[in-house]
């Protein structure tokens, strides 16, 4: 992929975001934040059309926030404020979870 490494950090914080508004743990202000900043700076912030879920999460599997079974992230509780499940901050993200918020994150231009 022609994705530099701050272009696809930026795409993966707003995806992020993405997820912890499907765990409620994010609301649409935070998460409209996320994606607002980084288009801001001129980052892209979703995941170009060629990559499918299936493409993103072979590639996690060999990532460092992946422990175990299932790929681990950080959710915004408020800006500047990681959400944590007993001082535990990396939450394991089931697959169903993560192509629904990529899928979400596809879609956001279409959105605004």
């Amino acid at each position: 992929y022609s994705l530099l490494h701050g272009e696809a950090v930026a795409i993966g914080a707003c995806v992020s975001a993405e997820v912890g508004g499907i765990f409620g743990v994010s609301n649409k202000k935070i998460i409209n934040t996320h994606y607002d900043i980084f288009s801001k700076y001129g980052l892209p912030v979703c995941v170009p059309s060629e990559i499918s879920p299936k493409d993103i999460i072979n590639a996690i599997r060999l990532d460092k926030h992946f422990l175990g079974k299932l790929p681990r992230m950080g959710m915004i509780e408020n800006i500047g404020s990681l959400w944590s499940d007993n001082e535990v901050f990396a939450i394991p993200v089931d697959y169903p979870i993560l192509i629904k918020a990529i899928e979400k994150n596809k879609i956001w231009n279409q959105k605004k």
